[in-house]
């Protein structure tokens, strides 16, 4: 997401993913590094 969108809107799609009423909240959750997520393999989950 990080290489197509800015900084806020991934931040606004994470929200929907870990289910935080704010950005805030989001914020102080995520650590202060430079990771990469994993690419989402849930469509191989049954």
């Amino acid at each position: 997401m990080r290489k197509t969108l800015t900084p806020f809107e991934t931040k606004s799609r994470l929200m929907l993913i870990t289910v935080h009423n704010t950005m805030m909240a989001l914020e102080k959750c995520l650590p202060d590094i430079d990771a990469e997520l994993p690419e989402d393999y849930s469509d191989l989950i049954n």
